[in-house]
């Protein structure tokens, strides 16, 4: 019944839209449903700073270029991502492009390490060497690693050497034997700028060196140790007791010593630890080395479990 009703009514309705002159020609179109409204697509995100170091370790540098250039788009001012973008270009030996982007690390982070140093190989490369030279001194200001203080040193030196400064080159060749005394390419030329200044016996007593460290005698390394510390050069004699242990860890003596010098180095864990093995080693207790290792052992420990 009560569809009879609505039926009843249509015409009544189909005759009231006839006598509108806009639809007395056709009838009304049916509504046309409005669209759902869909989410926008995710932007692809941009590669990471670490996504490129992977593509460099991997030796992909034509896809780390893609990918620095991607993050570099997204992150215009990260001084990282253009050190890298340099770091690649010299890798695909294209040295101007590589020079202009590592360039633009150094406005955005003045202070970056490694930048300078990157760029003074690269104008190296480009016979550019009073520049370079001036880029290795600006990192040497700044840099803080020890391994690129000494990157940036070996560059003063060659670059000096290359002028003929050998006075230069000494200087900064003797500094990297103070921050790393064992890099036997220092101390070989080193020896030969010795030799051409007249100071054969500094010369020969590199050489010496050299030999010993070549040697991978333990004990020759400890005997150089000892001669170190007594120079004052406490970080080369470390260094060379470090190694002698390398090659014979239960040297108790090489442990006694280096713990010594750790402690005059400041390096109290360290020295802690050396000591501990050096007592671990020794036989004889009533030893006078043992007891005065024992004694500095407990100044340095004492204080611990309080």
């Amino acid at each position: 019944m009560m569809w009879n009703r609505v039926r009843a009514g249509l015409p009544v309705l189909v005759l009231a839209l006839s006598t509108c002159p806009a639809l007395a020609q056709e009838p009304s179109p049916a509504p046309t449903p409005t669209p759902e409204p869909q989410p926008a697509a995710e932007a692809p995100k941009a590669p990471t700073a670490s996504a490129v170091v992977k593509r460099i370790q991997a030796g992909e540098f034509d896809a780390g270029l893609t990918d620095v250039e991607a993050a570099l788009a997204a992150n215009p001012e990260d001084a990282r991502l253009w050190y890298l973008k340099g770091f690649i270009l010299a890798n695909l030996k294209r040295p101007e492009d590589a020079a202009e982007a590592g360039g633009k690390a150094l406005p955005i982070k003045p202070d970056f390490e490694g930048a300078n140093v990157l760029l003074a190989r690269l104008q190296e490369e480009m016979g550019q060497f009073e520049t370079a030279l001036e880029h290795y001194r600006k990192e040497l200001e700044i840099a803080k690693s020890v391994t690129v203080r000494r990157d940036a040193l070996l560059g003063i030196a060659t670059g000096s050497i290359r002028l003929k400064r050998i006075p230069d080159a000494i200087t900064a060749l003797e500094q990297v034997l103070k921050i790393a005394p064992g890099h036997m390419g220092a101390m070989q030329e080193l020896a030969d700028l010795y030799s051409r200044e007249g100071r054969k016996d500094e010369a020969e007593a590199l050489l010496d060196r050299v030999a010993i460290l070549k040697s991978n005698d333990p004990q020759k390394l400890y005997d150089l140790a000892s001669s170190r510390q007594s120079a004052g050069d406490l970080e080369a004699a470390a260094a060379y007791l470090r190694k002698s242990l390398q090659i014979k860890e239960d040297f108790a003596e090489a442990h006694r010593l280096l713990g010594q010098i750790l402690v005059s180095l400041q390096m109290k864990e360290q020295a802690i630890e050396q000591l501990r093995r050096y007592l671990e080693l020794a036989t004889n207790a009533d030893d006078p080395a043992v007891v005065a290792a024992r004694n500095l052992l407990d100044e340095l420990t004492k204080y611990e479990d309080k």
